[in-house]
């Protein structure tokens, strides 16, 4: 989004970061599902990434992933946060940037 002055990559369509509740990173369209991976795979990273803490996590390639992760894009700040709620221990994993 830095690149292209708070948008996804021009041309490639990606759902909109949810600024209300957080929503699963996932290829299966749904409501509470944002589908982030054409915008990501292959222009920075190779593939999308999963929570191996979550049994049903995986990818294949972007029509067919569940990464097991939450987002949330604060609708103030602009700050996103990705967290893994299937993490060790019962605990919740966050970052925020």
């Amino acid at each position: 989004m830095t690149d292209n002055r708070g948008t996804f990559n021009e041309g490639v369509t990606c759902d909109p970061l949810p600024a209300v509740t957080a929503e699963i990173i996932t290829s299966t369209v749904a409501v509470e599902n944002v589908d982030l991976c054409d915008c990501l795979v292959s222009d920075y990273i190779v593939e999308m990434p999963y929570d191996p803490s979550d049994t049903s996590a995986d990818y294949t390639n972007c029509t067919d992933y569940y990464t097991g992760y939450d987002i949330i894009q604060d609708a103030t700040s602009g700050r996103v946060t990705v967290s893994a709620p299937s993490a060790e221990l019962g605990e919740t994993i966050s970052v925020t940037r």
